[in-house]
């Protein structure tokens, strides 16, 4: 029934100027403010929005990440990193304890075949062979700031 009155008014012009006005109080409406990155709820409580922060080079072609922590005092970050397609993270020895949680993909650890959901630990002084991905990963490090690399013939 609602639908017919609306069909049995006689149609009405808006005045010519109604656009233009809808248009500039559009504009002088305030923007909403992003939200930040990286949001302080309470004293010890942190939150990050991974999605807006940038990527940032490591160093070695292929792998970028996203620092969503950084524990300055202790050398110690939380990141999220990804792996290209193909590439490979170099040998290196652990500062302290290293641990790895995969999101996506694959890699290979010492032989051994990582995919989402697997966890690997390493402890402080422990050292890791070529860290490899034939089809690009995604994963949550926390690892020390100091890792030494190691060159590819040094003994394990």
């Amino acid at each position: 029934m609602a639908a017919a009155l609306a069909w049995g008014a006689p149609p009405e012009e808006p005045p010519p100027t109604l656009r233009d006005r809808l248009l500039e109080r559009v504009r002088q409406e305030p923007s909403p403010r992003p939200e930040p990155a990286r949001i302080d709820l309470s004293p010890g409580i942190l939150l990050v929005r991974a999605g807006r922060l940038a990527w940032r080079e490591t160093g070695v072609p292929g792998i970028r990440y996203k620092p969503l922590f950084v524990d300055a005092r202790r050398r110690y970050a939380s990141s999220l990193v990804t792996m290209a397609p193909g590439t490979t993270y170099p040998r290196h020895r652990h500062a302290q304890t290293e641990e790895l949680f995969m999101l996506a993909g694959d890699m290979r650890l010492d032989g051994h075949l990582l995919q989402s959901g697997d966890y690997c630990r390493a402890e402080a002084g422990t050292q890791h062979e070529s860290l490899s991905t034939e089809t690009g990963c995604t994963f949550v490090a926390l690892a020390a700031l100091g890792d030494e690399w190691l060159p590819e013939s040094a003994t394990v």
